[in-house]
């Protein structure tokens, strides 16, 4: 009997920390493509947004790796704000195809926002500073085989998320 309480101990803690170990773990769906994401996120968001043109996705925009953008992902949608001449909004939607490709694809797309970021702040600062704040609230998220990104206001970039991970949780 003394032989067998450490081992039914030590199974025990083996077990325990198995279950353990996945929880708060997040499971995503892969299934639902980036245009029905970005539906359930519109949702949630105020305003009125449209796709933006095949062309965006481009070399001058995304750089040398825009080709993970668009060969590394089953499709992705990017809307922008309708009222562009007084806001920035503006969100992205990519459904990568290969897991091992999320981290390469999401480099690409935390580099676009950095750039846009750049690119955006004098303009702004001259010309409508009351979206500045947005460019300092951009982010990138991943979840799963998807990488988001947004430039919202911080009370429609948490509601965007929230709707992200509802939307794809498995």
């Amino acid at each position: 009997m003394k032989k067998i309480f450490p081992c039914l101990l030590a199974l025990t803690l083996a077990l325990t920390l198995l279950v353990l170990s996945g929880c708060g773990q997040d499971s995503y769906t892969t299934t639902l493509s980036a245009d029905k994401v970005a539906d359930k996120l519109l949702e949630v968001l105020s305003g009125r947004y449209h796709g933006a043109d095949a062309d965006y996705i481009s070399e001058s925009r995304f750089g040398a790796n825009y080709r993970d953008l668009t060969e590394k992902c089953y499709d992705h949608i990017i809307l922008l704000s309708d009222d562009e001449e007084t806001n920035i909004d503006q969100i992205g939607v990519f459904h990568v195809i290969n897991k091992s490709d999320v981290s390469g694809v999401a480099d690409a797309v935390t580099s676009f926002v950095e750039a846009e970021k750049l690119r955006l702040r004098d303009l702004l600062t001259s010309y409508n500073p009351g979206e500045l704040p947005k460019l300092d609230q951009a982010q990138v998220k991943v979840c799963g085989t998807y990488v988001f990104y947004s430039f919202l206001s911080e009370a429609e970039t948490s509601a965007a998320i929230t709707a992200l991970e509802q939307t794809l949780r498995a």
